[in-house]
């Protein structure tokens, strides 16, 4: 299979020759390809996957693009509704119930950014826990996300580790979000989370996860989770403490020097740092990690739990009140969309 053009460069694009330790999400994303291919039409049965997209711009498009791309490859078919970014939290909601109806969707995704008129909430709230990708895996809590960075953090052997440091999320917006950070609540004994990116070198009187640290001990290893939307390379080394061990960039900016993430080059040359970089890292597990639960959620809803399912065609086509369609992107990678709302 040919590599896809945009995604596989990722790889390129980070510095070749660092001193940091790297955490490449190659491996994890082998091996759930691979599964992908095992199980994807075992039961006669094409997986499927509908994003409603709101195009508020160029990233936007790009976040769909790629993720077509990867269901491509997976054998999932892949379906896009554009709705205007005027839409209304009631228009959305009717799309949102449509899918969450349709015998031939088995995953649904809600492209962010969201228009801010949008009650964001309820619509993540009004998708079927069967259907829904972004926050659950089998019809339990389990935000996608947060499932891919402990996926790289276990391949490398650094997950038990991770639970006696200090894990700081900073950041929000189309990845770090409140069902992350629940999640890495949940799994974590020691999470801070901050909306920008703290001072860790400073840990008198701070808490971790509503426990208070004590003054005399000594600070604990850190693992910086980012997502700022500062800008491409906005982290520098003078701004990394010396307690941080593990940076997972969750950044992404397209710029004409390639894909660039929250850190700055200069960051991988300091040679007491393990680095899960933006190309290359975590995001290509988390598209990987998509496709999986989809057909996961095909499987559990062809047996009948979570819902009904019925054969799909080669080409899944998906009818609107108002005589549209959704036309799937099949394994040839071609795009299609329609505009609604």
């Amino acid at each position: 299979m040919e590599d896809v053009p945009f995604l596989l460069p990722w790889e390129a694009q980070t510095p070749a020759n660092t001193a940091a330790k790297l955490l490449r999400g190659t491996l994890v994303v082998q091996d759930i390809e691979r599964w992908c291919h095992q199980k994807a039409h075992e039961d006669g049965v094409e997986p499927a996957m509908a994003v409603v997209f709101f195009n508020t711009g160029p990233d936007a498009v790009d976040y769909v693009e790629i993720k077509a791309h990867v269901a491509a490859r997976a054998g999932v078919g892949y379906c896009v509704y554009e709705m205007s970014p005027d839409a209304s939290t009631a228009e959305v909601m009717a799309q949102v119930q449509k899918l969450n109806a349709h015998p031939q969707v088995h995953g649904i995704l809600i492209q962010r950014p969201f228009p801010e008129q949008i009650d964001e909430p309820k619509i993540m709230a009004s998708i079927s826990h069967f259907k829904h990708i972004e926050e659950y895996s089998k019809g339990e809590v389990n935000n996608v996300a947060a499932d891919a960075i402990i996926r790289l953090l276990s391949r490398y052997g650094i997950h038990r580790a991770a639970h006696h440091a200090k894990i700081q999320v900073a950041g929000c917006g189309n990845i770090i979000t409140d069902g992350f950070n629940a999640h890495m609540k949940r799994h974590f004994p020691y999470v801070d989370i901050s909306t920008s990116l703290p001072n860790t070198q400073k840990p008198e009187h701070e808490k971790e996860d509503g426990r208070a640290v004590d003054d005399q001990s000594a600070p604990r290893q850190v693992i910086l989770i980012s997502e700022l939307h500062r800008g491409p390379g906005f982290i520098k080394p003078s701004m990394v403490s010396q307690e941080v061990r593990v940076i997972v960039d969750l950044g992404f900016y397209a710029t004409e020097k390639g894909i660039i993430g929250d850190l700055s080059y200069s960051v991988f040359d300091k040679d007491d740092l393990t680095i899960a970089p933006t190309p290359g890292g975590v995001l290509p597990i988390l598209l990987w990690v998509m496709m999986e639960r989809t057909i996961k959620s095909k499987q559990m809803l062809v047996r009948g739990e979570g819902g009904a399912s019925v054969r799909v065609n080669d080409q899944l086509v998906l009818n609107h009140t108002d005589g549209s369609v959704i036309r799937a992107i099949c394994s040839a990678g071609n795009s299609g969309s329609t505009s609604g709302g």
